[in-house]
């Protein structure tokens, strides 16, 4: 799972790295500066996420895997309230109940899943994706106030590639692909 997650990062990085070099991209990113905790903060969350995603997907099924990390939006809702104080509207509420009662309606049609090698686990770890996404998102709206995108993807990718292969090697599992 992190070997996955290091290999969707790593290769970003030499072509968000092309505008820096060649002056391109937004003002706010011309220069490269140590990261602030907030970017710090976005490329562990960032990181986290990957990490879970893909081991739900090891441990659950992809489609309820990915049903439960698409539930990330629940938590950006719930912490831009709690955390930022922004009061979501009536509607949205409305429209957040009947997604929420998709995907319960999905997961009941299907049994509650049952398959892969540890559903309930991997279900769980699927949702704490959905957590450390939104923790991703509402770090990155904040940071958006003061940066640029270019700097914030960089940032990203060259906090969450290492810790993703720290993460795979301590765990052993596989690091280069088969094919």
């Amino acid at each position: 799972p992190a070997a996955a997650g290091f290999w969707r990062m790593m290769p970003a990085l030499p072509f968000l790295a092309i505008p820096l070099m060649t002056g391109g991209g937004a003002a706010a990113d011309k220069e490269l500066r140590l990261p602030s905790p907030v970017l710090v903060a976005a490329g562990v969350f960032f990181a986290l996420d990957l990490y879970c995603w893909h081991m739900g997907v090891k441990l659950t099924s992809v489609a309820n895997s990915t049903t439960l990390a698409n539930l990330a939006q629940v938590f950006v809702v719930a912490g831009a309230w709690l955390l930022f104080r922004e009061t979501p509207r009536r509607l949205f509420l409305v429209g957040l109940a009947l997604a929420l009662g998709g995907v319960w309606a999905m997961a009941a049609a299907k049994g509650g899943g049952g398959q892969g090698a540890s559903p309930f686990w991997g279900d769980i770890v699927s949702l704490g994706a959905a957590v450390w996404y939104a923790g991703y998102i509402l770090v990155v709206h904040r940071a958006r106030a003061d940066l640029g995108p270019l700097r914030i993807m960089i940032w990203t990718s060259l906090i969450s590639a290492p810790l993703l292969l720290a993460a795979s090697l301590g765990t052993h599992e596989r690091f280069l692909p088969v094919s």
